[in-house]
């Protein structure tokens, strides 16, 4: 099913994917403590990275917070 949405500007459609992005990589964190994305090159995308660098990391994993 595809989903299709339209925003005013280039800037709300940025915002509103890396808040799709982030919910759906943290979702699958949460399920299976670890989630991927491969992002294409280029300047196309740069807006939305900018968004994607606001977005709040996800806590630790219980891995990464042990120390040796």
């Amino acid at each position: 099913m595809i989903n299709l949405r339209s925003y005013a500007t280039r800037e709300l459609a940025a915002i509103g994917l890396a808040s799709k992005i982030t919910s759906r990589l943290l979702s699958e964190i949460e399920k299976h403590g670890v989630a991927s994305l491969a992002l294409p090159g280029g300047s196309t995308p740069t807006i939305l990275y900018q968004q994607l660098a606001k977005s709040p990391p996800p806590a630790a994993s219980p891995l990464e917070s042990q120390t040796p």
